[in-house]
């Protein structure tokens, strides 16, 4: 496809646990089905890329990602599985997402990765707020996530410098920064643009959301079930968000 796609270093892997979704963490569940981890050749959970009459990118954490779920059973397969079937073209989700990302993730491959795909639509499902990127010298990049354990010194002392410089309005402005980037370059490749926040009624989102346009947005994910993990959003809540995007995207349509 293009070299310029960042790859996520899984190229070509198979795995049966991944993440959060381990033998530790494993529960029964509704659904007795295998769920298998498979990488693309740049490292995505996600088909090969291909070029397709109708394209969605998804992106998002671990929920977009499908933690402890078949990835046919993620809200961005199951909203492409439906806008097909809908427009009556074959539909090609390009799933991006990474478990312990943050908004700031979200807005670098949508400014390296949309002008490449062209996508006609763009999923986006905002982190937790607090997260951050970091790119130290070597550029090497660092997710920080504020509840992370830390697996050496040097880990640890970005986790503290992080956690000093935080406050709930540097949350605030950095989503609503990430936002007007993202709208900007979809707007840009005329490309849909819609979205949810997890956890929209914290007081964090809250302190901008009337800076965004919520006619682009869809209504959270309200959790009725698990994945395998324990604590993900399970198959049913997926289906049900799928729906959440689908009318958003129906509803701007219209307009």
């Amino acid at each position: 496809m293009n070299n310029q796609i960042p790859k996520t270093g899984y190229q070509n892997q198979k795995l049966k646990w991944f993440s959060t979704d381990d033998s530790i963490n494993y529960i029964k569940t509704s659904y007795n089905e295998d769920i298998n981890y498979n990488f693309n050749s740049y490292g995505y959970r996600c088909e090969e890329f291909v070029e397709a009459e109708f394209k969605v990118l998804t992106l998002g954490c671990s929920i977009a990602f499908g933690n402890g779920i078949p990835d046919k059973s993620r809200f961005g397969s199951v909203f492409c599985q439906l806008l097909e079937k809908q427009i009556n073209k074959k539909v090609f989700n390009y799933n991006l997402s990474w478990p312990g990302v943050s908004s700031d993730y979200v807005a670098r491959i949508v400014t390296v990765v949309v002008p490449i795909i062209k996508p006609n639509v763009v999923l986006v499902n905002f982190p937790y707020l607090p997260r951050r990127e970091y790119f130290d010298i070597d550029g090497n990049i660092f997710q920080f996530r504020p509840n992370k354990k830390p697996n050496s010194i040097k880990e640890s002392k970005f986790i503290s410098n992080f956690l000093a410089l935080s406050s709930p309005y540097q949350d605030a402005c950095n989503l609503f920064k990430n936002y007007i980037l993202i709208d900007s370059i979809c707007k840009q490749n005329n490309a849909v643009f819609l979205y949810s926040v997890s956890n929209s009624d914290q007081p964090t989102y809250q302190k901008v959301r009337h800076l965004f346009d919520e006619s682009k947005k869809a209504n959270s994910i309200d959790k009725i079930d698990f994945a395998r993990d324990g604590g993900h959003p399970g198959i049913k809540t997926n289906e049900n968000h799928a729906f959440n995007f689908l009318k958003a995207y129906n509803d701007l349509k219209s307009n």
